[in-house]
């Protein structure tokens, strides 16, 4: 009766803790990053004009508070008035946003062009390119000027949208098409006086801060209902453990029990595992390469997979020459030298005799053909048998595997690609024809 009280009364604080936790959540404050006025990285810039065709019209009134001006000219060129804030001096290295999920402002307009372009610029290394400012995603929205005399403006994260005239000058994937926040390197403000035939504006910022919240309410919720999720099963072991002590001798055959269970399983997964593996190169067999890539395929949530297959050239040679035992070795080195070139993820597998098959998940083609010229470069310059030297090297196959294609249909596209590869000469890599 003792240890049924004690878990009764476990239970009731456990259900007055809850009742804090769910009152507790509107009282934890916001999150918030501090832009402008703003330290560290960030630093003020006004737009400029890169050629003759263009004309800068806006200049500093205070730097420091990024506060300016612009004048329109009597010019027909178009007018450049506008500021940035960049993240430091490498475009690929940003701030990450992607916490936060309002902006506030707090800035004085003045003058006769109704409408303010709010814009930042996201880096992703997918699709950006760190000498093309250009290539980071321009996400943006309009603002009434006439809203900085309310005072402060709020601004959702989610009312920024990605400008059609970036989507269109690049081929993404759609799943790279949303806004993002992760990798923030320039937020900036643009007026357009040449449309607006606006002759001054001028804007100060006086602040500028992100909220957030640390954690979300459904985050919040969802830990509360862990909580109960574990303590249940927890009473219930507590229950059972307790019951367990009451009788040893049952504590023992149970305990036996879950040992040899446990070992069986454990035997059993290493045997499970020592069958997909290849005895001589520790690699993959047949087994585990197709094991692993319906493994691959059924997480990859959209993603293209790489396909590589790789034949080293002239293997029999060497088998002839110097032996089945340093042709064993040289298949040995090779596995062990083309794993330290790959990634965690990736997936090494010996076909069978001299041949290799690498699957490599969220590559693009541009980006499977580089790892199979990285991993050709490897094998080329590795020197083998070191009592007689020997410079071994592979012909590279590659293709992309669609999502939900057949992978025989994918392999026989590679392997006619690495037939190529031998008729071009061999030591070289061939880019399958999609079809």
């Amino acid at each position: 009766m003792g240890q049924k009280k004690k878990l009764n009364t476990t239970l009731l604080r456990a259900a007055a803790l809850t009742l804090i936790a769910i009152l507790a959540y509107e009282l934890i404050p916001e999150r918030s990053y501090k832009l402008i006025p703003h330290s560290g990285n960030w630093r003020n810039e006004l737009f400029q004009a890169y050629s003759d065709d263009q004309l800068q019209a806006a200049e500093w009134i205070n730097r420091d508070k990024f506060h300016f001006a612009c004048k329109r000219q009597e010019d027909e060129r178009p007018q450049l008035c506008g500021a940035n804030m960049y993240y430091g001096y490498d475009l690929s290295l940003g701030d990450d946003l992607s916490g936060y999920s309002q902006l506030v402002i707090k800035a004085k307009f003045s003058g006769d062009a109704p409408r303010i372009r709010l814009f930042m610029r996201n880096y992703n290394e997918e699709y950006s390119e760190s000498d093309d400012a250009n290539s980071a995603k321009y996400l943006h929205l309009n603002l009434q000027t006439s809203e900085f005399q309310a005072g402060e403006v709020h601004i959702g994260l989610d009312e920024f949208v990605v400008a059609e005239w970036w989507k269109e000058q690049r081929t993404l994937h759609r799943s790279q098409l949303p806004p993002e926040f992760g990798n923030v390197s320039t937020i900036g403000f643009d007026v357009s006086i040449s449309f607006f035939q606006a002759t001054e504006v001028e804007l100060e910022v006086e602040s500028m801060y992100l909220i957030g919240e640390w954690v979300s309410k459904d985050n919040w919720y969802l830990g509360i209902l862990v909580f109960w999720l574990l303590m249940i099963p927890a009473g219930v072991l507590y229950q059972y453990l307790s019951l367990l002590n009451r009788s040893k001798a049952y504590t023992q055959v149970i305990t036996e029990l879950v040992t040899d269970k446990a070992e069986l399983e454990q035997r059993s997964q290493v045997l499970q595992e020592l069958s997909q593996l290849d005895k001589l190169t520790g690699a993959y067999n047949r087994s585990g390469i197709e094991n692993s890539f319906k493994r691959i395929v059924s997480g990859q949530n959209s993603k293209l997979v790489g396909l590589i297959v790789i034949d080293l050239d002239h293997f029999k040679r060497i088998n002839d020459q110097r032996g089945h035992d340093v042709g064993d070795q040289v298949l040995k080195e090779v596995v062990a030298r083309l794993h330290e070139g790959i990634r965690e993820n990736d997936v090494l597998g010996r076909w069978g005799g001299e041949e290799f098959i690498l699957l490599t998940p969220n590559v693009s083609e541009e980006h499977v053909y580089t790892i199979a010229d990285k991993l050709r470069g490897r094998i080329a310059e590795k020197e083998f048998d070191v009592d007689m030297p020997l410079r071994v090297t592979a012909s590279f196959g590659v293709t992309i595997i669609a999502q939900h294609e057949d992978f025989s249909l994918a392999f026989k596209r590679a392997d006619q690609a690495l037939y190529t590869a031998k008729a071009q000469g061999r030591n070289c890599v061939v880019q399958a024809e999609e079809s």
